[in-house]
């Protein structure tokens, strides 16, 4: 997929978003930034989506999005929140199992892809007690 940097990848036109990448960077700053702000005395904890057809299509490596991951990982950490990426939980459990998260209709999560990342965060959770 790098080479396609034209093509649809994680529901996003990959160049016309690449290409706003510093903006994409501070406006998600300040989101985060503010989020935290407000919150200051909450815990709080990002989640990010895998790109599941890269995960599919074993074309994880070769994806155009994984710059958004890095990008929000530094910005979480920036920003004292916290962050679960999905992609490595998603990858290795697709391998395993060959069930999709997501509706074959659109990228929404079915059924099973929800009790998933429920079930990640949850021991995310147990794991990551601040108490």
């Amino acid at each position: 997929m790098r080479n396609n940097i034209d093509a649809f990848e994680a529901n996003i036109k990959v160049n016309e978003i690449k290409k706003h990448e510093e903006l994409i960077f501070k406006v998600t700053n300040y989101l985060v930034k503010t989020i935290r702000e407000e919150n200051s005395e909450k815990r709080v904890i990002f989640v990010f989506d895998a790109p599941q057809n890269a995960i599919y299509n074993n074309s994880l490596n070769e994806s155009n999005v994984l710059w958004m991951y890095e990008m929000m990982e530094t910005i979480c950490a920036y920003n004292n929140v916290e962050y679960i990426d999905l992609t490595s939980f998603m990858k290795d459990n697709y391998r395993t199992n060959k069930i999709k998260f997501n509706s074959d209709l659109d990228g929404h999560w079915n059924e099973y892809g929800h009790k998933f990342v429920a079930d990640i965060l949850y021991a995310y959770l147990k794991n990551n007690n601040t108490n």
